[in-house]
């Protein structure tokens, strides 16, 4: 078992925000510094930024926190980084011993103000984040429906025997039952089914091991339901039961019946819409307001004679015990419309495309961009396309306007963000404001403003910042203006807000904006809000670039002449696409060695007639904003993602409906995790998908198979994976066609060795 877990949680505040919370449970006392270091700066560096950070576990575990949080470690600098006034909103949650609670304190360890609010919090939204992302909440596939052990129906189904999959779940849960043992005399512990026994053994474990019991309890199981009638409950007073998940409160009344304590029945997980129902129990799933988003709705259930889904024809699986997986999870295949894009991210997209401004690949300081917004190309860039004319032209007088409206009479500085462009627009700022006062605005970088020890209180700053794409760095100008100017007034200006979802958007506004005074006590202002995914911490050029100097290496090994088209890809991704970004050469180029290029009659950007060609980036970013909102969820269509038992994938048909070689290369590359997994399907879903590649491979000397290179690529990558039998065809087809040039066989000759060798990512992948 991992010895601690770290988890990213949101949770509500009383003022009606969001606060995102790093909540980090100790499991164990001795904890390896450089483990921990390692995971945390890997969360740290996906761009998260955080309102709080918990430490939760037993005393002996969080003494490690208590050291990292009072020194000058590398683990505590690290937060102070991304956790907005760390010592001040960092809590330590662990359980006394002597009175049997839990307890929080500060960082320092004084009592915090909000003890039981923190611990209710911590333990309702880090153990409803638990349940969630280990599928614990069951949809049954399309054209089934479940019926529980209280016969009841129902189209989902919680099993929280799922949330166990998580190496770290039996211990977390545990922590927050300890109290219902502590100082008592337990002789059972009985769980209704026996996925949760791990959960009761952990309880009696950690108890007898901080001598809460004297000695171990026995733990049984009753089986749920149908094994009520086989129970007797001798001792209620010394028995503890733990019910799994329940939606009805049911179960629970039929234990009472039996004889059972009340107070010694503990629900894990509840959902449903009566609260009283939840009584003793550790996590209430259920959705707070109907406009809400954190928690579930609550579940529905039928009798037969009510039931919905069956009067639609749904077939009843009935559960029992532990085993209800009736068949194989279906695979859901996603084609992709326009109509997965609102309209109003059509037109924005629309128009910004054909100006550079979209470019992908792009490493500033330490980070390393999938997507890089050139905010430039907004201010001065020329184009006859009607549209796009209009827009800059409104971005350029309202910019103005944004600057005139964000500086106060009090001004005292003007502070730029490191984003390229943004000292510019800083520059821009300061001529603006300079019209309407006698002497210029000083200003400073976000660096210089960290090394400045003047206090100025009471005066006012403009932070300009060409993109805000992630928090981090505002968070540290909010931080430090709060320091040197107390009482003071900052306005935060943009052109452009980068975001994946306006959720997202208003929790940074909305910590950027909270001051003194509340919400809105400081300024935000953009002109442009964007979504587009996060950047992929492992994206394609970042993948390519590792994948072909592993080739290079093999092919030094095996002695064999590297291509020079190979090694000039390998200079490009290494020394000049990252200095700048890229929006042409994001791709290989085709079979004839020419650069990819989108025809006149594009989907989904307007190309005015042919007249306006996009750029290969420009076509990448919107691919990417499809897939994105896709993943989201869009009107007619399952979710594009990949859970236990609920999973969708790219189509193979995309690929043949979209038939120009740049869109075949934006899709294979936008792709994440498992949508294009075809070595998990059905061997019919992968066959098409061999079938299209040979196909092209076959027809190469007519001019077909453009986007080749970036299929051995993403196959090289493991982004797409077919089973092995089709991998074989797909190479031998390769290594035949004589009209392809060398860097081709070279590549397939490289995929077929590692192939033979049964290298993780040619494996068929176990549904």
């Amino acid at each position: 078992m991992t010895p601690f877990s770290i988890r990213i949680v949101e949770f509500p505040d009383a003022g009606g925000r969001t606060k995102k919370v790093l909540s980090i449970h100790l499991l164990r006392p001795e904890i390896s510094e450089n483990s921990f270091d390692d995971k945390l700066s890997r969360i740290i560096s996906s761009g998260n930024q955080f309102d709080a950070i918990h430490f939760v576990g037993f005393e002996n575990c969080i003494e490690q926190a208590q050291v990292w949080l009072k020194s000058d470690s590398s683990i505590c600098g690290r937060l102070d980084l991304v956790v907005v006034d760390l010592h001040k909103n960092a809590r330590i949650i662990s359980f006394d011993e002597k009175t049997g609670k839990h307890t929080a304190v500060c960082s320092r360890g004084a009592p915090a103000a909000d003890t039981q609010c923190v611990i209710d919090a911590n333990r309702r939204y880090t153990l409803q984040e638990l349940f969630i992302a280990n599928n614990g909440h069951l949809m049954a596939p399309k054209g089934f429906h479940y019926i529980k052990p209280s016969k009841k129906h129902v189209n989902i189904f919680l099993r929280t025997a799922n949330v166990l999959e998580d190496s770290a779940a039996a211990s977390m849960i545990a922590f927050w039952i300890i109290p219902y043992v502590w100082g008592r005399c337990i002789e059972h512990i009985v769980v209704d089914t026996s996925g949760i026994s791990d959960i009761a053994l952990t309880v009696a474990y950690e108890a007898i091991c901080r001598r809460g019991l004297t000695k171990l309890p026995i733990v049984s199981t009753h089986n749920s339901y149908g094994g009520l009638d086989r129970l007797t409950i001798d001792q209620p007073n010394e028995t503890l039961l733990l019910i799994s998940a329940t939606t009805s409160g049911g179960l629970r009344n039929k234990l009472v019946k039996l004889g059972a304590e009340q107070e010694n029945i503990i629900t894990l997980f509840y959902l449903g819409n009566e609260p009283q129902k939840a009584d003793y129990t550790l996590c209430d799933l259920t959705k707070e307001a109907v406009d809400g988003y954190l928690g579930l709705e609550p579940i529905d259930n039928y009798s037969e004679i009510d039931c919905p889904y069956c009067k639609r024809k749904s077939y009843p699986v009935s559960l029992r015990g532990d085993q209800f997986t009736f068949e194989p999870p279906k695979v859901e295949e996603i084609h992709v419309a326009l109509s997965d894009l609102p309209n109003q991210h059509q037109t924005l997209f629309n128009q910004l495309a054909g100006i550079d401004f979209f470019k992908v690949y792009r490493n500033i300081n330490d980070r390393s961009l999938e997507i890089y917004l050139d905010v430039q190309a907004l201010f001065q860039t020329q184009t006859e396309y009607r549209p796009t004319r209009d827009l800059l032209e409104r971005l350029s007088k309202q910019w103005k306007g944004m600057v005139l409206r964000g500086a106060p009479v009090n001004l005292k500085q003007i502070v730029f963000a490191a984003y390229p462009f943004s000292k510019e627009m800083a520059d821009s700022a300061n001529g603006i404001v300079l019209a309407f006062q006698t002497n210029s605005t000083p200003m400073l970088s976000s660096q210089e403003l960290q090394l400045s020890a003047i206090k100025t209180p009471g005066t006012a700053t403009l932070v300009v910042v060409s993109c805000i794409d992630d928090s981090h760095e505002l968070m540290a100008i909010n931080r430090d203006l709060r320091s040197n100017q107390p009482q003071g007034n900052t306005t935060y200006i943009t052109p452009v807000f980068r975001a994946d979802s306006s959720r997202e958007r208003s929790r940074i506004k909305s910590n950027l904006t909270f001051g003194e005074n509340g919400v809105n006590t400081f300024n935000l202002y953009s002109m442009i809000d964007i979504n587009l995914p996060e950047d992929d911490r492992n994206h394609s050029w970042d993948s390519e670039l590792k994948i072909l100097n592993e080739i290079v290496n093999w092919a030094d090994l095996e002695n064999l002449a590297i291509p020079q088209l190979v090694t000039e890809r390998i200079r490009f991704l290494e020394l000049e696409a990252p200095t700048k970004g890229i929006s042409e050469k994001l791709f290989w180029p085709d079979s004839r060695d020419k650069q990819l290029q989108v025809r006149p009659d594009f989907t989904f950007l307007n190309t005015d007639g042919g007249a306006r060609l996009p750029s290969q980036a420009d076509v990448f970013i919107v691919i990417s904003a499809v897939l994105h909102h896709l993943r989201q969820g869009t009107a007619g269509k399952p979710k594009l993602s990949y859970k236990t038992y609920e999973r969708a994938i790219l189509s193979p048909d995309n690929f043949v409906r979209f038939n120009d070689g740049v869109i075949q290369s934006a899709m294979l590359r936008a792709a994440r995790g498992y949508e294009l997994a075809y070595a998990n399907c059905d061997e019919q879903i992968s066959c098409r998908m061999k079938n299209f590649i040979v196909s092209h491979i076959q027809n190469i000397p007519t001019g077909e198979g453009e986007a080749l290179m970036e299929f051995l690529l993403a196959l090289a990558s493991g982004r797409l994976t077919l089973h092995s039998q089709h991998l074989k065809e797909i190479f031998s087809a390769v290594q035949n066609q004589s009209a392809l040039l060398p860097h081709y066989q070279f590549f397939a000759k490289y995929l077929a060795s590692q192939a033979q060798i049964q290298r993780p990512v040619f494996a068929d992948i176990p549904a």
